[in-house]
């Protein structure tokens, strides 16, 4: 019975899996009651620890693609998902696949940069950031329009000395290649 009940629990399921093996041994020849308990555990443990086993996949590849200030890498490419609030996710992406921009600078926020963001939120114009006009000129040279955005951690209360991602988005399209040396 008690493989029965791990077997239900998500983390536990693969623990509940084991015992049912020791479940059907122990109850072979109706030696003891529950048999039938060992016998469901199996299906239902297989399913639940392949539940686990996808979910912790799934955790470490957003773990593992998703760009932070602390990750951050100039000439990075990257895919862009605006949330609310200002707030946006930025996950890698080859350059030599379809992705909505690129990262350019990686840098200390100014003091100034911070009130900026204090009185504009996330709409002002960073001058941490204004190095971006030499890529702006590459994706324009290639008939492409672009703009000049910026992330840090927690653009609601920003701080001088917190990391900013300097990035060009494309304006309409996606990029195909690098555009930041």
């Amino acid at each position: 019975m008690t493989a029965f009940v791990l077997s239900l629990t998500c983390c536990l399921s693969l623990v509940g899996l084991i015992l049912s093996f020791f479940g059907l041994k122990r109850t072979k020849n109706n030696q003891r009651k529950g048999r039938w308990a060992a016998i469901a555990a199996i299906p239902v443990g297989i399913i639940g620890t392949l539940i686990l086993v996808g979910g912790i996949i799934a955790v470490v590849w957003v773990v593992n693609n998703t760009v932070t200030p602390d990750n951050a890498e100039v000439g990075q490419c990257i895919n862009i998902d605006d949330g609310d609030d200002n707030t946006i996710m930025l996950r890698k992406k080859d350059c030599g696949d379809k992705h909505d921009g690129q990262i350019y600078a990686v840098e200390k926020l100014s003091a100034d940069d911070a009130r900026a963001i204090d009185d504009n939120g996330g709409n002002a114009t960073l001058t941490t950031c204004s190095s971006g006009e030499a890529p702006l000129d590459k994706l324009e040279a290639d008939g492409k329009r672009g703009i000049v955005r910026w992330a840090t951690e927690d653009p609601k209360d920003p701080s001088a000395g917190d990391t900013v991602i300097c990035f060009i988005e494309a304006d309409s399209g996606k990029l195909d290649k690098s555009y930041v040396d």
